[in-house]
């Protein structure tokens, strides 16, 4: 109760428009930019105190990077237009080392630009300088110098200018989100009618679910249809498999509850595949450049982007019930080519997450070397609520006060727009790049977690795209596999938007979609041309979601696992769109997948030797082994409708 009420006091003070946000941002800004100064200044009196030029020069090269080679781009000297060309060519290269940072969390190779080009011009005055005599520009120092103060003072002006604009967007933002639930309704669809057309997956949804089952049950160590494109942005094949699976989870927890089988398997063989060195590799170069630490154990700290994603996957694996093997002790495995083995369990994995959460200043944690991500704070978040959720255990209470204090403070602009991405070390944040996605598709996961802002969020969503076009603001590059498509950000805001019950813009993207990338069906696999896997996966999470699907997932625990389920039957022949238990009956509907025909499937958890009643157009009888199985051949030769009842109910 008392961390409720600290919460619900935090919240008010976030609403007020004088509250003043991101001060911790703000302190690291300020820091950065004081060092900055000082460097600077530094600098200028090494120049004006030394009378060595080669330390004249390394000086100037601290200013900005390159900035020492203009040193030698007087008229005087015959070599200016290379000296020229090389300090343009080092400020090209920073600010592409910068992206490199941003790309891969290399916060060396910036640092290893700026300083080398100092020393190298520095190095190359010591070699020539009985050439001082031919240099025209002989104060360039004082012009660099000048340039870097009128440069700092427009910084100055322009956050005093963004500092005044933010009181006023903070005070719009605080009367919108006043007026918000009394004027804006989501959708003219109810819930019961959501709830009634999710009822089952249709044949579409099924041939869809196909294209990431072919793929999951596959054997472990091969990755045949999978998109190799870099391993350390969003292309990278981990992410693939982490919607994979979360789609496979949300399709069994709201349609398929009383199916295990085949949709089992492909979800403990996603998360084994997690364990392949390929996919965690790219660690040991991002601890080495961001941490400047050896090592490539995948765990410990600064990597969410895997750890978290992959404790989404197992906490959804087994908050439908499947097996809880990987919170088994040295559960989760990850060996490298030299033979280091890094073993951990789910648990093992959530107390270490729990851990960095609760001394971490920001409140949010970094995806990877220096980068917060809100997005991937998101899952992370979902995945220990989840874990809770089925074990009883209460690790998200303890760090969610701080979470949304420093959400709502240091990620959540004062117009209310999420903020991308924020930088640790430099506190300065990005600007709304990415289109919608970047504010509808973090609504999802942070359903999970913090229902109150993901609705306020959602809704300030909609209300900002009332007045736009939908297709111009969703991203036209699909971020699954780099091509130009707005797949993914149709999708994953059309799951976003079935999560909150939005349908009237779930159909709408969706219809973009078939547009823009229409469907192929090939040997009954669905398929859309230039959509990613990742976009496929996300489209099957909008098919097969209702309202707060996500939600229920992390919060309502699943009961009843002695129920009767449908424990094996042959993938591809045979495809389930509905698996339920409910009031003493397994209701099932089954498709064939390739042909029409005879097919045997079996059911587990029965009351060992007692007989039951199947009803398949005629009714049958079948009687459980002692282990609780039994086995039906079901003659299928399309939508198929079959319920089994204890033989005594009738």
């Amino acid at each position: 109760m008392k961390i409720e009420n600290t919460q619900e006091k935090l919240h008010k003070v976030f609403l007020h428009p004088k509250n003043r946000h991101f001060s911790i941002s703000r302190k690291q800004q300020f820091f950065i930019t004081t060092t900055y100064l000082v460097l600077i200044l530094l600098a200028t009196a090494c120049i004006q105190l030394t009378d060595s030029l080669s330390i004249k020069t390394f000086a100037l090269g601290l200013y900005f990077p390159g900035s020492g080679f203009l040193y030698w781009t007087g008229y005087g000297n015959p070599d200016q237009t290379l000296f020229f060309l090389l300090a343009l060519f080092t400020a090209f290269s920073f600010i592409l080392s910068l992206i490199f940072w941003l790309a891969t969390g290399n916060v060396f190779l910036p640092f290893l630009i700026w300083f080398g080009t100092a020393v190298s011009s520095g190095f190359y005055s010591y070699l020539h300088s009985s050439s001082e005599k031919t240099l025209f520009w002989q104060s360039a120092e004082l012009y660099v110098l000048a340039f870097c103060l009128f440069s700092l003072l427009i910084l100055y002006v322009v956050f005093k200018v963004l500092q005044f604009s933010q009181l006023r967007k903070r005070k719009k933002f605080h009367n919108l989100t006043t007026e918000l639930p009394k004027k804006f309704t989501l959708s003219s669809v109810s819930e019961e009618t959501i709830n009634s057309l999710k009822d089952e997956l249709s044949l579409d949804d099924l041939q869809l679910m196909r294209l990431l089952l072919d793929r999951a049950l596959q054997p472990i160590n091969e990755f045949n249809g999978f998109e190799w494109n870099d391993q350390f942005q969003s292309g990278a094949v981990r992410y693939q498999l982490n919607f994979m699976s979360y789609a496979l989870s949300i399709a069994q927890s709201v349609h398929l509850p009383a199916f295990k089988g085949y949709l089992s398997e492909a979800q403990n063989n996603l998360i084994l595949k997690q364990q392949d060195y390929r996919i965690w590799s790219y660690w040991k170069y991002e601890n080495l450049w961001g941490n400047f630490k050896f090592g490539s154990d995948p765990i410990p700290r600064e990597n969410i982007m895997y750890t978290g994603f992959v404790a989404a996957q197992i906490s959804f694996f087994e908050a439908n019930g499947n097996s809880n093997r990987f919170s088994n002790p040295h559960g989760f495995t990850c060996s490298d080519n030299s033979g280091n083995s890094y073993s951990y369990s789910l648990p093992e994995i959530i107390e270490l997450l729990k851990t960095q959460y609760k001394s971490s200043k920001y409140g949010l944690l970094a995806c990877e070397p220096n980068w917060i991500y809100p997005l991937c704070n998101f899952i992370t978040a979902s995945a220990i609520r989840t874990y809770d959720t089925t074990n009883r255990t209460h690790h998200w209470e303890e760090i969610k006060a701080g979470f949304k204090h420093r959400l709502e403070t240091e990620f959540i602009r004062p117009d209310g727009m999420i903020i991308p991405f924020r930088s640790r070390f430099l506190g300065f944040a990005a600007p709304q790049i990415g289109g919608a996605i970047m504010q509808s598709f973090p609504c999802l996961f942070l359903n999970m977690i913090l229902p109150e802002i993901a609705e306020r969020q959602w809704q300030l969503f909609r209300h900002e795209l009332k007045s736009k076009n939908l297709k111009r603001t969703c991203w036209p590059i699909d971020v699954g596999n780099y091509k130009f498509s707005r797949a993914s950000s149709y999708t994953a805001t059309a799951a976003a938007a079935v999560e909150f019950g939005d349908q009237d813009l779930a159909n709408e993207l969706m219809h973009l979609l078939d547009d823009e990338c229409p469907k192929h069906v090939c040997q009954s696999v669905f398929h859309r041309d230039r959509s990613s896997l990742w976009a496929h996966s996300l489209e099957l999470m909008a098919r097969s979601g209702r309202k707060d699907a996500f939600k229920k997932l992390a919060t309502i625990k699943a009961e009843n696992k002695s129920d009767p389920y449908i424990k094996r039957l042959s993938y591809p022949d045979v495809l389930v769109a509905k698996a339920i238990h409910e009031n003493n009956i397994l209701s099932m509907v089954l498709y064939p997948g390739k042909k029409p025909g005879l097919y045997s499937v079996t059911i587990g958890n029965l009351n060992p030797n007692r007989s039951y009643r199947a009803f398949i157009k005629t009714k049958q009888t079948l009687h459980a082994d002692d282990r609780g199985d039994a086995t039906l051949n079901i003659p299928i030769y399309d939508r198929t409708e079959v319920h089994i009842t204890p033989e005594d109910k009738y």
